[in-house]
């Protein structure tokens, strides 16, 4: 699981398609955007944020809810 709001890459990594279409590897090929311009910031895995700052509270909003993807969050969220 990774974090990132949209559905689809275009506003934030000028790609085409469905994050849901990509493996992390090549998500992490491209740079994120701010404001139409490229940064040095890429999509980070959920399970680093959550070792990175284990004392936010998070709000997620699963865009592929499968149970396959909740027991992995749930998993995540155990650790």
């Amino acid at each position: 699981l990774v974090l990132f709001h949209d559905k689809d890459l275009k506003r934030m990594l000028g790609r085409e398609g469905e994050i849901n279409n990509y493996n992390l590897l090549e998500l992490q090929k491209h740079n994120l955007l701010w404001q139409k311009k490229e940064t040095d910031q890429r999509i980070i895995e959920l399970e680093t944020l959550f070792k990175d700052f284990p004392n936010l509270i998070y709000y997620l909003d699963l865009k592929n809810p499968s149970i396959k993807n909740l027991n992995i969050l749930y998993s995540l969220i155990e650790k």
